[in-house]
């Protein structure tokens, strides 16, 4: 997006005295999300039918549920509540590459 910067700027000055944890989530699915949903594509084992041009990702989950963006800390231990996020739900058929992959 080539006015990134500026979007970033205007988010600052409007939102500066609130930045908390999870801001850069809101400036994503608030002002970028918009602009970009159909121009974008994604690859999601459990919310592929949620959203425009999402596809089930293309490798089998490790058997320790690990997840792209998981958070680890510098003993590369998961954070706390990473630990349980979807941890034994299977995943929708039409969400996996192949059908034998019950968690994506």
């Amino acid at each position: 997006m080539q006015n990134m910067t500026d979007m970033l700027m205007l988010w600052k000055a409007k939102h500066g005295s609130d930045l908390h944890y999870g801001a850069d989530q809101d400036f994503l699915g608030l002002e970028v999300w918009p602009k970009i949903k159909t121009d974008q594509i994604a690859h999601d084992s459990y919310c592929c039918q949620a959203f425009p041009n999402a596809h089930p990702y293309p490798l089998k989950r490790t058997p320790d549920y690990q997840h792209v963006g998981q958070v680890f800390d510098g003993s590369d231990v998961p954070r706390e509540g990473d630990k349980v996020l979807i941890r034994n739900k299977v995943s929708p058929e039409l969400c996996r590459k192949e059908k034998g992959w019950l968690y994506g």
